[in-house]
Formats: C-alpha cells, structure tokens, sequence
C-alpha cells in the first residue's frame, strides 16, 4: 500500500470520527435536556404581576405567552398538554430551569420566588420535550447550528389548526452563533 493512499484513507476516516462527533454533541445535547425534563417538575409560582425574567439574568428568556388569545383557545392548549394549575408548597431553588414564564390572561407564573404554598403551573413532559424540538427547529431554519448557537430569547404562542386542534408556535426568536 502505498504512502499516499494510507493518507487518503487517514484523512477519509478524520472526517467519518468529525462526523460522528457532531452527531454525537447532538445527541448528548438533546439527552441531557430530556433528562434534566425527566428530573424536574415544571412548576412556576404563581404571581399577579408584571413578568420579569429571572432567566434574563442568565442570558436566555424562554416563556409561553398566551394572554392574547381566546380563554377558550388557552384552555383547549392547557389540557391537550396536560397542564396543571394547583395549589401546592414549592421549595426555594426547586423548579423548572428551561421555562422563565408562563403568561396568560388570569396572571402570570413565574420561575421563581422563595419557599411556600402558591399557585402553580405545571407542565407536561410532553410540552417540554415539544417546546425543546421547536427551538432546535427555529434554529436550524436560521441556518444555525444547535451545538454552536445560543438562544437569546424564544417566545410560544399558540395557532388554531384547521381541525380545531391548538398548537404552539414559536412567535419571537432571537439567537447568536457562537465561535
């Protein structure tokens, strides 16, 4: 075998190991975010107040605004989802850390506040896995990649289907490709 096409078969296999490991950030990327979904309640205390992000603070704001839309329409959203308001006792530091708040014409809740009973939120697994999926979408429709992008901010709303079905959209995107 000659020294030349040991190289090209050197230099073929580096591209196949690239490849593989971009495909598997990406999976490490999405199984990391399943399991932090699969740890943690998604529960946000409830707050009759302007929303202000506690995830601003982080860099990303993530939130769920439905208050423009027909009572009916949130309500349609919340049980195809499975989501919950209930009256419940929330631990300090306990709680969902991808979602910075849910808005909705009753009041807003928001991801955080200190130990006590309030009114809660929360979602499903399912809601979660979804508004993650969206936001790997929303990148790559940018022509970003998820692995070296970070998402500035994400807003979800909803859109009727024409069999009356709600869906959530993603209705404001900002992101930044990182070097």
């Amino acid at each position: 075998m000659s020294a030349l096409s040991q190289i090209s078969r050197i230099r073929q296999r580096i591209g196949q190991l690239a490849r593989q490991r971009r495909e598997a950030e990406q999976r490490l990327r999405k199984s990391k975010l399943m399991a932090e979904v699969a740890q943690i309640s998604a529960e946000a205390p409830g707050a009759k107040q302007p929303f202000a992000s506690t995830g601003a603070e982080q860099g990303v704001v993530r939130l769920i605004d439905i208050k423009r839309y027909p009572q009916s329409m949130q309500q349609r959203f919340m049980r195809r989802y499975n989501i919950k308001i209930e009256h419940k006792y929330v631990r300090s530091g306990r709680g969902n850390s991808y979602i910075n708040a849910v808005l909705t014409d009753k009041g807003s809740y928001l991801n955080r506040g200190g130990t006590g009973y309030y009114e809660v939120m929360t979602l499903s697994r399912e809601l979660l896995a979804l508004m993650a999926d969206l936001e790997e979408k929303e990148l790559r429709k940018r022509s970003l990649d998820p692995l070296r992008s970070s998402v500035r901010e994400i807003v979800f709303g909803l859109r009727e289907g024409a069999n009356g079905q709600v869906d959530l959209v993603v209705t404001r995107f900002r992101a930044e490709a990182i070097e």
